[in-house]
């Protein structure tokens, strides 16, 4: 078989390859989508630490609002030991001390009451390790000289003890959002910080889906250029012309533009200078921050999405390399 035969082969199977790896590109796109808004607020100046008397009143208080936000309070420690009572056995674990919406910072359903000091969360890695099961709920452990009995496993997460505080603990970190598809705002995030007197900085994880909506754009792109700059393809033009189509119909349907990226004035420089200079010290924050287990669902989504769509591209680019053929 002649290399000009074989390349006409592989033209049609790369680009196949190409809109595979295309798929899962979005899918991830859509995966991410699924996460809820939620903003970081790490605490800092003269009330940095958090006491109960201060959520109690900012419950108070959001209960009267007609569009309240979710919220947790919430403090970790590294580096604790867990043990399981019965047997002795020894596990170091991170422990997360929470007040409010656990489902905020955790994955699946976490219901543990506010005054249920000595309830837990176990992951189910610890589980297995400290009773050789993830059947443990009713068990007792121990950690930092307290007695708690489990109440249900965390999955996806690793070394992980989720608690209610005590009455004299204080907690430095904030998780602010909204039920259902409602996303909140940086504007709403503000006015909670000043309405309550706190001052920190809050970081999010929305970039990471606007990041891969401009990955997900080199492959239509990439199929647009070779559309119009070589109609003398291995496929007819009708098929090109739909495949195009079809990316950019998928594409469309599930990208979306972010309120605050959209100016009133699309020639204000200064709005797209803050939004520059927001972006970069937010993404600064975030790397620097230590991520929640769905934070770290949301970066891994974001990786797998951003390389699948440059080896979408880059797998299908190949056979253009022979152009030359054609001439």
């Amino acid at each position: 078989m002649s290399r000009r035969k074989i390349r006409r082969l592989l033209k049609p199977a790369l680009l196949l390859i190409g809109i595979l790896f295309y798929h899962i590109a979005l899918y991830q796109y859509c995966t991410l989508r699924q996460y809820p808004a939620v903003y970081q607020v790490v605490c800092e100046g003269e009330h940095a630490a958090l006491t109960r008397e201060d959520y109690g009143q900012i419950c108070e208080t959001q209960e009267k609002e007609e569009s309240a936000l979710c919220y947790a309070f919430w403090g970790k420690t590294e580096g604790a030991d867990v043990e399981e009572v019965q047997w002795g056995r020894r596990s170091r674990v991170r422990v997360y001390r929470v007040r409010g919406r656990m489902d905020m910072l955790f994955h699946g359903y976490v219901d543990l009451q506010d005054t249920d000091l000595q309830g837990c969360y176990l992951d189910a890695e610890t589980a297995r390790e400290l009773f050789g099961s993830t059947e443990v709920i009713g068990s007792e452990i121990s950690c930092a000289g307290r007695q708690f009995t489990i109440r249900g496993i965390l999955e996806g997460e690793k070394s992980l003890l989720a608690i209610r505080p005590e009455e004299g603990e204080t907690t430095d970190r904030i998780a602010l959002g909204k039920d259902g598809k409602e996303q909140i705002t940086g504007a709403e995030v503000d006015a909670f910080l000043l309405r309550y007197g706190i001052s920190g900085t809050a970081v999010h994880a929305l970039f990471l889906r606007d990041i891969l909506q401009i990955f997900l754009l080199l492959f239509p792109v990439g199929l647009s250029i070779s559309l119009f700059g070589d109609l003398r393809g291995w496929s007819p033009e009708g098929i090109r012309w739909a495949v195009l189509i079809l990316m950019f119909w998928m594409l469309l349907r599930q990208i979306e533009i972010p309120e605050r990226m959209i100016p009133d004035k699309w020639s204000d420089l200064q709005f797209w200078r803050d939004q520059w200079e927001s972006a970069r010290d937010n993404i600064a924050a975030f790397v620097r921050q230590e991520k929640t287990g769905k934070e770290l669902d949301q970066l891994i989504c974001f990786l797998k999405g951003a390389v699948c769509a440059v080896i979408s591209v880059t797998v299908w680019q190949i056979p253009m390399g022979g152009r030359s053929v054609h001439k």
